[in-house]
Parts: structure tokens; C-alpha cells; sequence
């Protein structure tokens, strides 16, 4: 008896959620991204922006939808190799029209830096902003080759504790247990100064810097103005037109300052400028975070032109059935056994789909076997759904419940010819770190008060309709 593991596997380089260390394994990993209808709307609005527009962007979109890869082959277009950009422009002339293709060209030839940051847990709303905010912009623009201006936030800071040195550290020794990142092996200014500098920074580095002085009583202002004016200067310095920071999951940032916006929505203004454009990317719009009609939120929408980052259903298929490798010589054979598994579910996926407008081919099903085609369609909705970092469909297609269905499963195995719709509960019903959802909590109870009445097929069975629900 043969398995699907006999022939198949998954990709061995797939990685489930693009990170910047994952698209920069090999130059060319970014070239495979997929330009669907809305990020091709993204390149429109901040083509727009670029070119004379009074407002800056800001992206969002819901768990699992790719905002992360997006966000990053976005930085691509604009910083990446002449030669790379140029082929997946061509690559992807048909889903990407002429006037964007020329927009992006045109632009690149203006000299623009462009920024990529990523996680915006335990920043303030001033100055430790400020201060990630001139980091990025350092260290984009020593790898670009380009000179950094004398005096910045971050040096200020450094040249703060070194007046300071012996009290600073000794305060530091005392708050040690409240502090994560800032250790006793870091015991000198010039220490301190290096890990400040690591383009591998954890956040949280700057964080415990400024609890200590705080705790030292030492206050170091600062203002968008000096910040702008530092930016302007690194510009001017290398001939360059533009600044674009681009800072994924920004909604921490949002959470614990969504009361303390000002120097926020004062760099969203410098785009009226034309040269700094602040571009956050978060799971949500302003709505999520201000009360509509408050002055925040008028200032939000007056500075930026919210975009949402979707993921088409079509597209999603596609991308899932990248990450099945075939095995050498088992071409044939597997071709024949998905045909056999097909002529199963064929009527159920094109049913459904024509009858709910899914916008799916049957093909995109077919391509993605043994996943039953409802079992596909309904983990792309609960990805979105359930809301959970974690889960995302592409998550589930790495994850050890798919990986051990390969391994057991196959045509001539009763009862695992298809990864049914009841073998995502596990993955997306039962793990605490999906918190304390309500719609999560009530299907849990629901199942468990029912569960020593039913069968096993009952069970399963209850288990989909319980699923199910969730997406409504």
C-alpha cells in the first residue's frame, strides 16, 4: 500500500510567512510573488503619493492575507536590483498594467530610499519612535553605500549616557529584574553603543534603555521637526528624492498609543512635502484604534489614504498548490491517483463554488488534492476569521496535523482518502494561543456539551458545521 508521502512532499524551502530574513535567502526568492488585484491597487496609491499626492499610504489587511510579503516586495521594487525588478515587471505585465509597470520605473530612476521595519512592540509614541525611526534609516543607508548624517537621536542618546556612564549602569544593575534586553553583559557606553547599532536590534534593547533613564530622571526631548530635519539632511547628503518607511505590524504601536498620535500624524503631514512618506502596515484601519469623528481620526484620514490588502480565494489555491512537491518518477502515477481522487469531489467543488460565487476553478481544487475542496475553502475563511497570527492556511500546510495525514493517508487508506473539513478543529479550535476569543470560547463549550452523545462519525460530522459557523 502506497501513501501520500510516496508522492509528494512539501517544498523544502517553503516558508509559510515571508520574513525579511526569508525573502533575503537568495536574491531572487521575492520574483515568485503573485500580484493580485489589491496589491496592484497598493502600487496605484503609493505611485500616487510619489508623484505629487498630499497623502502618504497605509495598508492594511487581516491575518493570513500576506500583508508581511506585500510590505517587503513593495521595498523590493523600489531598492532592489535594476535587472531583478525588471523581470518581474515583465513577468507580470498581465496582471500588472503598463502605467504602473512605467510609474514604478520612472520613480526608481528619481534615487528614492526605501525602508523596511518590522514589529512595533513597546514603542512609545515620541521618542523611542523617533529613535527606531532614525535606526532604520541608518542602517538603510549604510547598506546603500550612502553617507549618514553627524548627529541624529541616536547619537544624542549615546552621548547622554556617556555623561552618565558609572550612575547610568549602576541604575541598571538595580532594575536588572525589570529588564529584558539591557543585561549586566553589556557593561560599557561603547558596549551598549554596538548593540544599538546591530541591524539584529531586538526592540525591546531600546526599551529598557530608556526605563533607566527615565529612572535616572533624565529626559531627552525631541520633536518630529528634528527628526524631519535629520531625514532631510540624509536626502541632501546623497542625492537622494525621497524617503519611504515602511514599518510592518505596526499595530502594537497603535494599541498602546492610539491616545497619543501627534508625532505620528506630524510625519504622515511631511508627505505634502514630497520628501518623507511614513507608511504603517496593520491588521486594521484608524477605526480600530480611535473613535470615528474624533479628532485623531479626522487627522488619520485626512493624512493617509487607507488601502486593504486582500488574498482572492483563486489566488490562495494557487499558492497552496506551490507548496506540493512531486517526487522523481512519480509524476504518472500521482497524476492518475489525483484524477481518481477528483472524479470523487468533482461535483461537490463545482457545485458549490457556481452556486457561492467562490470565483475558484475547479483546476485550483484539483490542483491542491488530497485537501477536500471544502476542507481548502473553509481554511482560507478561518485564517481570516479566527484572526490568530499563527493561523493562516499556509501555517496549517506546514503544520504537523497536514505533515501526519501525508504520512498515513492515501487513495487505498479507509477513512484518510481526503483531509477532510473536521481536521482543521485541531488547528484552529483547540490551541490556547488563540486567547480568549468569544466565538472560539462558544464552539468549544458547544462541542464539549455535546460531544458524549454523539458517535464518532457524529462527531466529525459536528465538528465541520461548528467550523463552519464561524466563517458566518
Amino acid at each position: 500500500m502506497e501513501f501520500y508521502k510516496d508522492y509528494f512532499g512539501i517544498r523544502p524551502d517553503y516558508a509559510p510567512i515571508m520574513t525579511r530574513e526569508s525573502i533575503n535567502k537568495s536574491p531572487e526568492t521575492w520574483l515568485a510573488f503573485y500580484p493580485h488585484q489589491s496589491f496592484v491597487e497598493i502600487l496605484r496609491e503609493v505611485l500616487k503619493s510619489l508623484t505629487g499626492g498630499k497623502k502618504t499610504l497605509w495598508i492594511t489587511g487581516a491575518y493570513g492575507t500576506g500583508k508581511s510579503h506585500a510590505s517587503l516586495v513593495l521595498q523590493k521594487l523600489f531598492a532592489d536590483d535594476e535587472t531583478r525588478v525588471q523581470s518581474w515587471l515583465d513577468l507580470r505585465k498581465t496582471q500588472i498594467p503598463e502605467a504602473v509597470r512605467k510609474g514604478i520605473v520612472e520613480r526608481r530612476n528619481e534615487k528614492m530610499l526605501v525602508v523596511y521595519d518590522v514589529n512595533s512592540d513597546g514603542v512609545d509614541a515620541k521618542n523611542q519612535f523617533l529613535m527606531r525611526l532614525q535606526r532604520g534609516i541608518t542602517k538603510a543607508l549604510e547598506a546603500g553605500g550612502h553617507t549618514i548624517p553627524l548627529k541624529g537621536k541616536l547619537d544624542e542618546i549615546i552621548e547622554r549616557i556617556r555623561q552618565d556612564e558609572q550612575y547610568f549602569f549602576a541604575k541598571r544593575d538595580e532594575m536588572q529584574t525589570k529588564l529584558s534586553y539591557l543585561n549586566a553583559g553589556i557593561k560599557t557606553v561603547d558596549g551598549l553603543d554596538k548593540k544599538l547599532r546591530d541591524a539584529n536590534l531586538e526592540a525591546g534593547l531600546i526599551s529598557d534603555v530608556m526605563r533607566v533613564l527615565e529612572a535616572r530622571h533624565i529626559y531627552l526631548d525631541s520633536s518630529a521637526e528634528d527628526f524631519l530635519e535629520w531625514a532631510n539632511a540624509a536626502l541632501t547628503a546623497n542625492g537622494l528624492s525621497k524617503l519611504v518607511y515602511i514599518w510592518d505590524e505596526f499595530s502594537a504601536f497603535m494599541e498602546r498609543n492610539r491616545s497619543e498620535l501627534k508625532t505620528m500624524e506630524q510625519l504622515a503631514e511631511a508627505a505634502e512635502q514630497g520628501r518623507f512618506y511614513f507608511v504603517p502596515v496593520t491588521h486594521t484601519d484608524i477605526s480600530s484604534y480611535v473613535a470615528a469623528g474624533s479628532e485623531s481620526a479626522k487627522k488619520a484620514n485626512s493624512r493617509f489614504t487607507f488601502k486593504r490588502l486582500d488574498l482572492p480565494n483563486e489566488t490562495a489555491m494557487k499558492l497552496a498548490a506551490d507548496v506540493f512537491v512531486v517526487k522523481p518518477g512519480k509524476e504518472i502515477e500521482w497524476s492518475n491517483e489525483r484524477d481518481l481522487l477528483w472524479h470523487s469531489v468533482k461535483g461537490v467543488a463545482e457545485n458549490y463554488m457556481a452556486a457561492n460565487k467562490a470565483g475558484i476553478e475547479a483546476e485550483d481544487f484539483k490542483a491542491i488534492l488530497p485537501l477536500h475542496p471544502m476542507a481548502a475553502f473553509l481554511l482560507k475563511h478561518l485564517s481570516v476569521a479566527i484572526g490568530a497570527n499563527q493561523r493562516s492556511m499556509f501555517e496549517f500546510l506546514n503544520d504537523e496535523e497536514f505533515r501526519t495525514f501525508i504520512e498515513k493517508g492515501g487513495l487505498d487508506v479507509p477513512g484518510h482518502q481526503f483531509m477532510t473539513v473536521d481536521h482543521l478543529w485541531r488547528y484552529f479550535v483547540e490551541p490556547d494561543d488563540l486567547g480568549q476569543e468569544e466565538a472560539i470560547q462558544e464552539t468549544r463549550a458547544e462541542y464539549a456539551r455535546r460531544e458524549q452523545d454523539l458517535q464518532p462519525d457524529e462527531r466529525r460530522i459536528f465538528k465541520a458545521v461548528l467550523l463552519f459557523s464561524l466563517i458566518e
